[in-house]
């Protein structure tokens, strides 16, 4: 709840039990901590994931944890933002766990306390935050799992958008993403629980949620393993469907995309792609997004979902 109780303060509780998930959260923003605007947060969360259920690799995880977080603005358009959390998690395998799972258990055990270290920066100089029709907004956030954590890895995470006017409520959107995790000390990596997964309406229209990237070479071999090395990119032609439509944008576009175990691995001929029709509609329940994508380039073991649709996402 924004402005809770006339203090100006932003106050989240969810409940959220899915296939995937079972989440039980607690939020609290204070955006005026500060004369000078900078803001304040804390967070409070227990999850229970089945990975399972979301197209990649079969494995548990229960994890609870708590932060804080700070945001400071430098001008109008930078926001230089810093945070720090823990996390503890137990990881549990099932009978079709892949043996990489397996692997890290034996090595780190299947109980871990971490905490992350956050800083990032957020430049937005769009002329809206719904449907923008000009201005870019990068994110580059890095966060990093201090000595004295069970597991010690860092995460660099870089996004880019760029909105470019075609007349008064049309645009020209051009994307890209691009993440990157890797171990410190005796950790060759981070955990298998924290690699990237691609595919699906976020990133690679077309392909099935998470189903992109290498694969387990043991247990379920069906199943997407993600890896340390995200790319994405697109380009959309968005525009109403009228001149005085507000709520409503149709979308030509156009993905690219795959993740890979680690940048040795990385190979721009492995790039699945693909392109298609879509909209975006603003529903009182939130963002729905419908679209309908032909793969471009892809393998013929590559899992494809042409018709796909999500509500309640940002945008």
């Amino acid at each position: 709840q924004n402005n809770f109780l006339g203090t100006g303060t932003s106050n989240s509780l969810t409940i959220n039990n899915s296939k995937v998930n079972t989440i039980y959260s607690f939020s609290y923003t204070n955006p005026y901590y500060t004369r000078d605007g900078i803001s304040r947060g804390f967070r409070a969360f227990y999850r229970e994931t089945n990975a399972g259920n979301a197209n990649v690799a079969r494995y548990l995880t229960d994890v609870y944890g708590g932060g804080v977080n700070y945001g400071l603005p430098l001008n109008e358009n930078n926001t230089f933002r810093f945070g720090l959390d823990y996390e503890h998690t137990y990881l549990k395998t099932t009978d079709n766990t892949p043996q990489e799972f397996q692997d890290f258990i034996n090595e780190n055990g299947d109980k871990y306390d971490v905490f992350n270290a956050s800083v990032g920066w957020i430049y937005d100089s769009r002329n809206r935050s719904l449907f923008p029709t000009e201005g870019v907004r990068n994110k580059l956030n890095l966060q990093i799992a201090i000595p004295g954590s069970t597991l010690e890895y860092y995460k660099v995470e870089l996004n880019h958008k760029r909105y470019i006017p075609i007349g008064k409520k049309s645009t020209i959107l051009l994307r890209g993403e691009v993440n990157y995790g890797d171990g410190l000390g005796d950790l060759s990596g981070p955990p298998p629980f924290e690699y990237f997964y691609t595919g699906g309406s976020q990133s690679v229209r077309g392909f099935q949620a998470n189903s992109l990237g290498p694969r387990s070479v043991t247990g379920t071999s069906d199943r997407s393993l993600g890896g340390t090395v995200e790319t994405v990119g697109g380009v959309e032609f968005l525009f109403p469907p009228s001149a005085d439509n507000d709520s409503l944008r149709l979308a030509l576009f156009a993905d690219v995309g795959n993740v890979y175990r680690d940048f040795d691995d990385f190979d721009a001929g492995k790039l699945r792609s693909s392109y298609g029709v879509g909209l975006v509609w603003l529903t009182p329940v939130g963002v729905l997004k419908l679209s309908y994508a032909k793969p471009l380039y892809y393998e013929s073991d590559d899992d494809l979902d042409p018709l796909q649709f999500t509500i309640g996402m940002s945008y």
